[in-house]
């Protein structure tokens, strides 16, 4: 949404542009794209997520350590195009963030190895998004889908590793790609999972005096417990 009082620009503004969109509550990440088959209506979800963040709210995710758990989740979905799409609006919880806002934008390019989308504003988002969806259209319609439907994932970690099974497998020629099922990305993408011990202690170590999250991923490197 833009706002609480404004839950509808985007759709609105999707439907202007030629783009078919539903609002639905995701599991994980703040969009996603699916195919849906034309026979029976069934729902894959495509390799490519979206976290979506105001640059105030990037702030507020680092300070309540909301940032690691989200990262960490995001991983776990195997999607080659994983995306932080940033807005860069301004409010006073950016004051004095300026260093550890730029050390996070540093981790998501340099050691997540995430994309970054950066934009001024929702309508700005508006038009970068309609960019990436014209590219992925073409894209798709060169492409077969193998749709997984796993019956006995355990995890968030089976969900990735099945996805990487198959691909090992099936996507030696570029014309075809895995990928789960809609209804398998919500069961098992839902919050609710341990993280591992490295996130743990890089969570933990944040919450010292003088610890960034910088220090804390350079100390963790080092003494992995």
């Amino acid at each position: 949404v833009k706002s609480q009082s404004n839950r509808d620009f985007f759709a609105k503004a999707f439907m202007r542009r030629g783009m078919k969109s539903e609002v639905r509550q995701l599991a994980l990440g703040d969009i996603i794209w699916i195919a849906k088959n034309k026979d029976n209506g069934a729902e894959a979800v495509l390799n490519t997520i979206i976290e979506r963040k105001r640059l105030d709210d990037l702030a507020l995710s680092i300070r309540d350590n909301r940032f690691m758990e989200q990262k960490s989740r995001l991983e776990k979905t195997g999607c080659k195009n994983k995306y932080y799409l940033i807005e860069e609006t301004m409010s006073d919880v950016v004051e004095g963030m300026t260093e550890a806002l730029k050390t996070s934008i540093w981790l998501i390019l340099v050691y997540y190895r995430f994309s970054i989308i950066r934009t001024t504003n929702s309508d700005a988002t508006v038009e970068r998004l309609h960019s990436l969806h014209t590219v992925l259209e073409e894209e798709y319609s060169k492409r077969d889908l193998l749709v997984i439907n796993p019956h006995n994932l355990q995890n968030q970690d089976d969900y990735r590793y099945e996805l990487e099974k198959f691909r090992r497998e099936f996507e030696k020629t570029k014309t075809i790609e895995c990928c789960h099922n809609f209804q398998c990305f919500q069961e098992i993408l839902g919050k609710g999972e341990l993280s591992t011990i490295g996130e743990l202690t890089i969570h933990i170590l944040m919450f010292i005096k003088g610890i960034s999250i910088e220090k804390a991923v350079a100390i963790q490197s080092v003494f992995p417990t």
